[in-house]
């Protein structure tokens, strides 16, 4: 099933449409992830301090893939067919490079959260002794 979507959206990226390699497939989903990372981590800070609703977190998170993925396109001009073509092609799901790239995002996140949060309460800290 995944051959016949590669092949549905390739032709529908147009006749000049090639495949990226393998490898770049790979740098542009970090790219994508750690982008994505960022944003969820101030989405994830702010629904700490009640600033975002926790019950929205998923929307979100899907808020922060698409500003991951226009930033790629404006930085690189990639688009999420692109990567989707290639994800499904080098069949990534169960790809062990895949894999360490998600952890990565996921830790990295996590460090973002917390450094965060850390900013967020010494400037509490900071307003509540003027």
């Amino acid at each position: 099933m995944a051959r016949i979507e590669v092949e549905e959206r390739s032709s529908q990226m147009g006749e000049g449409f090639v495949l990226m390699s393998r490898e770049d497939a790979l740098i542009n989903i970090e790219k994508i992830e750690m982008k994505k990372a960022e944003f969820v981590a101030g989405i994830m800070c702010m629904a700490q301090i009640g600033q975002f609703p926790k019950e929205q977190l998923p929307l979100g998170q899907e808020m922060a893939k698409f500003q991951a993925l226009d930033s790629l396109h404006e930085e690189l001009g990639i688009q999420e067919g692109d990567i989707i073509i290639a994800f499904n092609n080098y069949q990534f799901a169960d790809d062990e490079e895949f894999g360490a790239i998600i952890k990565k995002s996921q830790d990295a996140t996590k460090a973002r959260v917390q450094q965060g949060m850390q900013q967020i309460m010494a400037q509490q800290q900071a307003q509540a002794r003027q």
